[in-house]
């Protein structure tokens, strides 16, 4: 009769071989379906998180990484729970639930720089040119806004949780570059907070606010029309107009300039609703409801966009039958500055985004 080491044993080869198994005999686009990522790209993360595997015992054979890599794909990017995942592949709720958010931290800690480009001030200029290259917008740093993650109603402070379409979750703002790659991430505040609270509380709002979305040292700005631009993000009617944050002509009846002007704008701006939708069609625990702690949810949303980043960049295949709609989903309603710093920073907001519409009419 074999012990309890010969039976774990051959259990894991039994789970690893399920793996392995669909490896071999899937081919692309079954095994894109049910994993959500390339095979190049599983081997990739299966190589990362090679060291998460511990060591053999005569306690304990450890979870091979490929079925924790699975596992972690499995939960991401089809929303199982852990008892689902755990019968998948022969494990206990509580292991998977253990390997998948040490998986999940792993990442984070070691990839959080990859979604946090404008924060590090790293390759401004590529983010630029870009926009430019792709868009024909000049200066154009990023584009920003928010969308919302459902999740289990808190137990504690639930109303806070409760937003105006009348589900609970928590919001998300993040920024994107002219690939629909995620250059700033800040995630985890309540759904019923103030879209204003959350852009001025977070990092990337005081670099808007303050004028410091590029450092000295890196001489990015523009003369356009015979005045200097700065770098600035791009966002909807939301967001209050600076010259370090530009959004289209209010109103109708515009002139041909504005009015070319605003398309061109909303073409690069759209990238960042373009991201959110391929976020959450391929990752699809953000479309769903997080049943987890609420640390947990935006370890959730951090990972999913840390691998978002990896297939955006790794030119994954993205299935048209993952697409779902998103669009404005944040409140769109900021308090002002007071009435002298309004008129200046009015003032040269309106100026920048003149001259801006001047260049494009004729570029």
């Amino acid at each position: 009769m074999r012990n309890s080491y010969e039976r774990t044993v051959w259990s894991f080869s039994r789970i690893q071989g399920i793996v392995e198994n669909e490896y071999r005999h899937f081919n692309d686009r079954k095994w894109l379906e049910s994993y959500r990522v390339p095979k190049t790209i599983f081997s990739q993360l299966c190589t990362f998180f090679n060291s998460l595997c511990g060591k053999t015992t005569q306690m304990r054979k450890p979870v091979p990484v490929q079925v924790i890599t699975a596992m972690v794909l499995k939960r991401l990017g089809k929303g199982l729970d852990y008892r689902e995942i755990g019968d998948k592949f022969g494990v206990g709720a509580s292991t998977a639930n253990e390997k998948v958010n040490d998986a999940m931290l792993f990442l984070i800690k070691n990839k959080l720089h990859t979604i946090s480009r404008l924060q590090e001030r790293r390759n401004l200029a590529a983010i630029i040119g870009g926009f430019l290259e792709k868009w024909n917008l000049p200066q154009c740093l990023g584009a920003i806004d928010g969308t919302h993650i459902p999740i289990k109603a808190p137990e504690h402070c639930h109303t806070d949780y409760f937003n105006r379409k009348c589900f609970h979750s928590i919001i998300v703002q993040a920024v994107c570059d002219s690939e629909c790659r995620f250059t700033d991430v800040f995630a985890g505040w309540p759904g019923r907070a103030h879209d204003a609270r959350i852009f001025n509380v977070s990092k990337i709002g005081g670099m808007v606010t303050n004028g410091t979305l590029v450092p000295e040292e890196q001489e990015l700005s523009k003369i356009i029309n015979g005045k200097v631009i700065e770098p600035f993000l791009i966002g909807d009617p939301a967001y209050p107009l600076s010259k370090h944050l530009m959004k289209d002509y209010p109103g109708s009846n515009l002139s041909p300039e504005k009015e070319y002007f605003n398309y061109r704008l909303n073409r690069a701006r759209i990238q960042i609703e373009r991201a959110f939708g391929k976020l959450k069609g391929r990752w699809r625990c953000l479309f769903k409801q997080l049943e987890c702690t609420l640390e947990n949810a935006a370890h959730h949303v951090i990972a999913s966009c840390i691998l978002h980043n990896i297939c955006e960049e790794g030119d994954a295949e993205y299935l048209e039958e993952w697409n779902i709609v998103t669009g404005n989903e944040l409140e769109g309603n900021f308090p002002f500055l007071n009435q002298d710093e309004q008129t200046i920073a009015g003032q040269e907001a309106e100026e920048t985004r003149r001259l801006l519409t001047e260049y494009v009419s004729h570029n």
